[in-house]
C-alpha cells in the first residue's frame, strides 16, 4: 500500500486504490482480519474516512461483538470500542456461526461502566500470580466477553442424527371444530421455526456432539451428572453479554462455596453460570483442543447450586477436561473441598435476563 496521499480538498485515497469508490474500498478490505481493518483505518484521515461509523456499526452486528451504550447519551467512537472488544469477545456472533449454528437476535450493548472496568486492575490477579514482581493484569487481558445467545438456527432434517431432531419440536396446529379452515396447518409457519434451537445447556450438550467444525478437537463434555442434564434447562428470554474471568480463582481447599460466593460479591461479581461457563469451554475446545478448567491444571468451576436435592444445596461445577475425554459436569454439597475447586467471576455487561444469567 505504498504510495498512498491524501488531498486537502478530498475524501479520497489515492495511489493503489486512485479514485476508487469508498463503498469498493471497503468491500475490497473486508476480506481482511477485523483488527487488520482497524489498522488500515488509523492510517490517515482518507482511511478513516472510507470507513464511518455506520461501517463499524454493520460490522459489530455482523460479527455478533457488542457494542457500548453511553451513560449520557452522548455518541461514542465505534471504531475505538471495536478496537477494544472484539479481541475480548471470545464467544462472539460468529464464534456461535462457526461451530454451532446460526445466532438468532441482536446482541445488546454492554454498559459503559462495565466497559470501563476493562482498563482496571484485576482484583485477583495479586493472590494467584506466582513472580510478584511482574506487573498485574488488567480486567481485559484476564476477563473475556461471552454471549449468550437465547437460540441459535440450524438446518435439521431427516437425514440429521436423531438427538439434534429431538431437539426440534413441531408446532401444533390448533383445531376449531366451528370453523372449515382450522383443520389447516401452517405450514409457512413451521417451516419458519422448525430450525430454531434453545440453547438450554441440554441443547448445547447435544448440538456439541455435532459441531460444525472442530469435531477432532473432542469430545466437549465426557461426564455429566444425570441430576443436572434433566433439571438444569432454563433459557434465557433473550440474548445477553457477560464479562467473565478465564481463569478461577481462590483454590482454596479450605472453604465452603458460600464462603467463595461471598469472596467474589464483595468486589461486585457473582459467580458464572454453568450454561455460561460451558459454553465458553466448549468454543474453547472446539476452537484448540482445550480449556481453562482442565485436568493439567486439577480445575473445576463452580458455577452456582440449582435448588435443594437431598436434603441440601445442589452445587454444580464443571471442568477436569482432558484431550480425547472431554469436561465433567457434576453436582456435590458444597462443603469444604479439594484444592482444585474454585469459582469464575462474572459480571452481566448487556441484556435484561436475571442479573445472575440462566
Amino acid at each position: 500500500m505504498s504510495g498512498l496521499s491524501v488531498s486537502s480538498s478530498s475524501s479520497l485515497v489515492y495511489g493503489p486504490y486512485a479514485n476508487l469508490p469508498q463503498d469498493m474500498i471497503r468491500e475490497i478490505v473486508s476480506h481482511s482480519d477485523p483488527m487488520t481493518i482497524v489498522k488500515m483505518s488509523q492510517v490517515c484521515r482518507a482511511w478513516r474516512a472510507a470507513f464511518p461509523e455506520k461501517f463499524w456499526y454493520d460490522l459489530s452486528d455482523t460479527l455478533g461483538v457488542p457494542r457500548v451504550i453511553s451513560s449520557d447519551g452522548k455518541p461514542r467512537n465505534l471504531r475505538e470500542d471495536f478496537n477494544k472488544l472484539y479481541p475480548i469477545t471470545f464467544v462472539s456472533g460468529e464464534k456461535i456461526r462457526k461451530f454451532l449454528g446460526d445466532p438468532v437476535g441482536p446482541v445488546p450493548p454492554i454498559k459503559e461502566e462495565v466497559f470501563n472496568m476493562l482498563d482496571k486492575l484485576d482484583p485477583w490477579e495479586s493472590i494467584l500470580r506466582l513472580k510478584l514482581w511482574e506487573p498485574r493484569k488488567k480486567i481485559r487481558q484476564t476477563f473475556v466477553l461471552v454471549v449468550d445467545y437465547k437460540s441459535i438456527k440450524k438446518a435439521i432434517d431427516e437425514n440429521s442424527h436423531q438427538d439434534l431432531q429431538d431437539m426440534v419440536k413441531p408446532i401444533e396446529s390448533s383445531v376449531h371444530s366451528s370453523s372449515s379452515s382450522s383443520t389447516i396447518t401452517n405450514e409457512f409457519e413451521k417451516q419458519e421455526n422448525e430450525d430454531e434451537i434453545p440453547l438450554t445447556f441440554p441443547n448445547l450438550v447435544t448440538l456439541c456432539k455435532h459441531p460444525l467444525r472442530g469435531e477432532e478437537n473432542g469430545p466437549v463434555f465426557a461426564e455429566i451428572d444425570r441430576y443436572i442434564l434433566s433439571n438444569y434447562n432454563g433459557c434465557p428470554e433473550e440474548t445477553s453479554v457477560f464479562l467473565m474471568r478465564k481463569c478461577v480463582v481462590e483454590k482454596n481447599g479450605d472453604s465452603f462455596f458460600l464462603e467463595k460466593e461471598r469472596l467474589i460479591a464483595d468486589k461486585g461479581f457473582y459467580i458464572t453460570s454453568l450454561k455460561v461457563r460451558s459454553l465458553f469451554d466448549a468454543i474453547c475446545i472446539l476452537s484448540s483442543g482445550n480449556c481453562p478448567d482442565n485436568r493439567n491444571l486439577s480445575t473445576y468451576a463452580y458455577t452456582g447450586y440449582m435448588g435443594i436435592a437431598w436434603g441440601g444445596r445442589y452445587v454444580m461445577r464443571i471442568g477436569n477436561f482432558a484431550p480425547g475425554f472431554g469436561s465433567c459436569v457434576l453436582g456435590c454439597s458444597g462443603g469444604r473441598d479439594l484444592d482444585s475447586f474454585g469459582v469464575v467471576p462474572c459480571i452481566q455487561g448487556g441484556g435484561s435476563c436475571p442479573t445472575k444469567g440462566i
